[in-house]
């Protein structure tokens, strides 16, 4: 089979109709290993559906579909995992592999952070990877000894969707113009206006080499929306971005710039944060401190006032029942109930203290959770506590025990 065999297709929507007899269908239909739901054979007619995981003649459909929403259909759904490309000129199939398995859903965070006013189009619709298109683009130069203006075209398209800061969609049918707008210098828009299918209008890969860059980074550690904002701010500095070529090694220059800017901050917060430790230990340490004395001046108080009552008493055993000494052990067990009642008191005004400093350096300062515990520890109302209510414990159960015995 050749590939001229393809000259009398035509494409209706997403599906492929062309004129074949049953053993050229079986032979195509072996290649291409598609399932019986995804084609159908009928009267000398062979019509092969989109496949989610296929990517079949997609420069003649792309040349042949006219309006954006139409094309949108064809591979919304497509799936990065076992993904394949057919080859006309090989007449085969080739397997596509991505570097990474999280394309989709590192791009819906770029899409996320991008105001999309595709008029009546939903935004979850221009989720499509521009490494979809990148890679196909490869795939034809690898085995068809070309390279295509129109998937250099989307993939610049869709990259532009991932890290511009607005992008909107004017006119309609196949009359449609894509606006791109980001900061400019003195805070004046940089505004592209794109012309849908105008394939000449993208001279080289600079945006997608810009999504691509914040992929690298982000694999190394990086969060997307930092990222983003770098590329922005990048952006912001220029006077004009239209004839732009590659920046990444500009925007690894200014990456690190922030970067060393962030370091010598990020080490005057934690200087600060273990001041705020100290302040925080000083706390804990003073809550203690103040039940403890307390309480050892009840111990003091209680042996001082018993003795006090007893030497009054004439003839007193200590065996005999008294109940004003009873009603003075009942007062010290108030006490007791009251220091626990204190000392919880102080654990949830340091837990209040210890939550509100978490947040300001977790969200505000952008120090990681592990980093911040490592630093300030949660605070415990009965881990590494056991020395004081241990103290109160047993201190309480001897005044329970002396007021069952005196009352």
């Amino acid at each position: 089979m050749k590939e001229g065999v393809f000259t009398n297709g035509v494409w209706y929507g997403t599906s492929f109709s062309l004129n074949m007899d049953e053993e050229q269908t079986g032979q195509l239909i072996k290649i291409l290993g598609i399932k019986s739901e995804d084609y159908n054979f009928n009267d000398g007619v062979l019509e092969i559906d989109s496949c989610k995981n296929l990517l079949f003649l997609d420069v003649e459909y792309v040349n042949e579909v006219s309006e954006f929403e139409d094309f949108l259909d064809n591979y919304t759904n497509k799936s990065f995992e076992g993904l394949k490309y057919f080859s006309k000129s090989k007449m085969n199939v080739f397997p596509i592999k991505f570097s990474s398995k999280k394309i989709q859903e590192d791009y819906n965070v770029f899409i996320d952070n991008n105001n999309i006013d595709l008029k009546n189009i939903d935004k979850e619709r221009v989720k499509i990877p521009p490494d979809l298109f990148h890679k196909l683009n490869k795939m034809y130069i690898e085995y068809e000894i070309v390279a295509v203006d129109c998937l250099n075209y989307l993939t610049e398209l869709f990259s532009l969707f991932a890290i511009a800061e607005k992008s909107k969609l004017k006119g309609d049918g196949d009359n449609i113009v894509f606006e791109f707008w980001f900061t400019g210098e003195n805070k004046k828009s940089h505004v592209l206006e794109v012309p849908w299918k105008e394939w000449g209008y993208f001279k080289n890969d600079t945006f997608y080499k810009c999504y691509a860059w914040i992929i690298t980074k982000k694999n190394e550690g990086f969060k997307i929306e930092t990222l983003l904002d770098v590329l922005r701010q990048f952006f912001e500095s220029l006077a004009d971005i239209s004839k732009l070529e590659d920046v990444t090694s500009s925007l690894d220059s200014v990456l690190k710039r922030i970067l060393l800017y962030e370091t010598k901050l990020y080490f005057e917060q934690q200087n600060k944060l273990r001041d705020e430790f100290i302040k925080y230990q000083k706390m804990e340490l003073d809550a203690k401190s103040s039940v403890m004395k307390s309480l050892l001046g009840l111990i003091t108080t209680v042996g001082l006032a018993y003795y006090g009552r007893i030497s009054l008493l004439k003839d007193f055993k200590i065996a005999d029942k008294n109940r004003d000494i009873g009603i003075l052990f009942i007062f010290a067990m108030i006490a007791i109930v009251f220091f626990a009642f204190i000392f919880w008191v102080n654990y949830a005004e340091r837990r209040r203290y210890y939550i509100s400093l978490r947040k300001i350096y977790t969200e505000k300062f952008a120090f990681s959770a592990n980093d911040f515990d490592s630093i300030v520890e949660k605070p415990s109302l009965i881990k590494k506590q056991w020395t004081y209510w241990i103290t109160l414990i047993v201190f309480g159960g001897i005044i329970g025990r002396l007021i069952y015995f005196y009352w």
